[in-house]
């Protein structure tokens, strides 16, 4: 599985609920982008965790009603 088609999954599921209404998921948008470069780090030989299918674990466990603040980022 690809991390553009666990973004497919997500995004027709049940638990994307409020999620999918978010403007990095629209198509072309950021996750859409960023699932893309995760897929050609895979595809030459890199390491790249977590598994497609339990990237967006975080998000189909909790519903978006229930989220007060959501920070993204990364380590320096």
């Amino acid at each position: 599985m690809s991390s553009q088609t666990a973004l497919a999954a997500f995004l027709a599921s049940d638990e994307a609920s409020g999620w999918r209404d978010l403007p990095v998921f629209a198509p072309r948008a950021q996750a859409e982008r960023g699932c893309a470069a995760v897929d050609a780090e895979r595809e030459a030989g890199h390491v790249v965790a977590p598994a497609p299918e339990r990237i967006f674990a975080a998000l189909a466990l909790t519903p978006l009603d229930a989220v007060r603040v959501v920070i993204l980022g990364q380590d320096p």
